[in-house]
């Protein structure tokens, strides 16, 4: 193998594009195996921002392989704008790319029904971009899938059946459907450019790992908005756990060798939803600040609060989580007290005061050199979380870090190979 996971433990928004910006350098191959342009992922190198939405966070490296796995739900143009931005900037990215045949398409009266709903009815502050919709259709078998494209007939009456299925919900909305030939259109435009990258990548996936190369899949939101596990209904669409990578990615359960976990050292959440932890609207505002609080998708500030340690618990053991990173443990530095939940209830009213350090962690490589304040933080975090902490960011640029980088340190490096059993004897 080796085979790598790195899941959100959080709602979101927990610095997984860095980590997986980082831990890329050492990877053959980085796959996006579920979501959408939902996703936002800021990537930050030297003087330079990035922030992607459908191709993975290891795109910055010329090296890595980049593929978007069946699990996802695909806007074309916007994909194809984020190639063109990044190509705009000296990153090759389409010789790099290769796109699951099998991954839908999102549709634009998706994203219109997406928003229309947000704005009609109770609110879930989902992104708009239509995700939900997409996967409702991938559900309803009426969905388009990308290599649907390639057959102008198939692609017609695919996407009459999807127009049919909405009617009634976009008459009530008042959203306005395109037709049959507008969508066909659209998609030929695109499908041109993209044709020669679409391919069988859970194939390409199992001929890797036979072969040995170093593959990282890239989960996309967080644990707490599984459409199972999450805080229902607020969640997300898909799930987004550790065993769903390998199923959106078509990999077998057995290939996995290591799952990495990503918690902020406090929490944010982004549109509606419990938050146990969450603090006053004062309070809230002065982390945001501290903090740089604002979705990368939406651009909308996030709810704030203490870190919640009886469910980042949960989380690990969810998702078997082998190895901790701790993000924005530098957003804390100036504070007096950091709120921390540690009792097993939903009460935010059992939080903790932790001493905070009162000194700069930005310039910091070594455990060792940490306050000692912040050293207890992050070992209440492990000891709570039962879970060894592997790497703590200090700071947004790739290589602001204290720990261990190499997330495919001491696993095997040989090609996979299925055991076989006899039985009987």
């Amino acid at each position: 193998m080796p085979v790598v996971a790195v899941v959100g433990l959080q709602w979101g928004d927990e610095g997984k594009g860095k980590v997986i910006d980082l831990f890329a350098e050492a990877a053959d191959t980085v796959v996006r195996h579920g979501g959408g342009a939902n996703a936002g992922h800021t990537l930050r190198v030297g003087d330079e921002t990035f922030v992607v939405h459908l191709l993975p966070s290891g795109v910055l490296h010329p090296q890595t392989e980049c593929v978007l796995a069946q699990g996802m739900v695909l806007d074309l143009g916007v994909l194809l704008e984020e190639v063109d931005l990044l190509e705009s900037r000296g990153i090759a990215v389409l010789p790099r790319l290769f796109i699951s045949e099998k991954a839908h398409v999102v549709l634009p009266h998706h994203k219109a029904i997406d928003a229309a709903r947000e704005a009609q009815f109770a609110a879930i502050g989902t992104t708009k971009r239509g995700i939900g919709p997409a996967y409702e259709d991938k559900v309803g078998r009426r969905g388009v899938r990308v290599e649907d494209c390639a057959q102008r007939p198939l692609l017609a009456e695919r996407l009459e059946r999807n127009l049919r299925g909405w009617e009634a919900e976009a008459l009530q909305l008042g959203v306005p459907l395109p037709s049959v030939g507008e969508l066909t259109e659209a998609l030929r435009l695109v499908w041109e450019r993209l044709a020669p990258r679409v391919v069988a990548t859970d194939r390409r996936l199992w001929d890797q790992i036979e072969t040995g190369r170093k593959i990282l899949l890239e989960g996309a939101q967080g644990a707490l908005l599984d459409i199972d596990d999450g805080t229902y209904p607020y969640v997300t669409s898909s799930h987004v756990s550790a065993a769903a990578a390998c199923a959106y990615a078509g990999l077998p359960a057995q290939c996995l060798d290591r799952v990495v976990g990503v918690t902020k050292a406090y929490c944010t959440r982004v549109g509606e939803g419990p938050f146990p932890t969450e603090l006053d609207a004062s309070a809230s505002a002065s982390l945001r600040a501290l903090g740089g609080e604002f979705g990368a998708t939406t651009g909308r500030p996030r709810r704030c609060g203490w870190l919640d340690l009886e469910t980042l618990r949960t989380t690990c053991r969810r998702n078997g989580i082998d190895a901790l990173v701790v993000t924005k443990l530098d957003v804390l530095d100036t504070l007096d007290r950091i709120g921390v939940k540690r009792a097993q209830d939903a009460s935010a009213e059992r939080l903790v005061q932790h001493q905070g350090w009162n000194c700069p962690t930005h310039h910091l490589r070594t455990f060792a050199d940490l306050p000692e304040q912040a050293a207890t933080f992050l070992r209440m975090i492990e000891s709570d979380a039962a879970t060894p902490l592997m790497l703590t960011s200090v700071g947004p640029e790739r290589h602001s870090n204290i720990g261990e980088t190499d997330c495919f340190k001491g696993l095997p490096t040989g090609g996979y190979r299925r055991p076989r059993y006899t039985f009987g004897g």
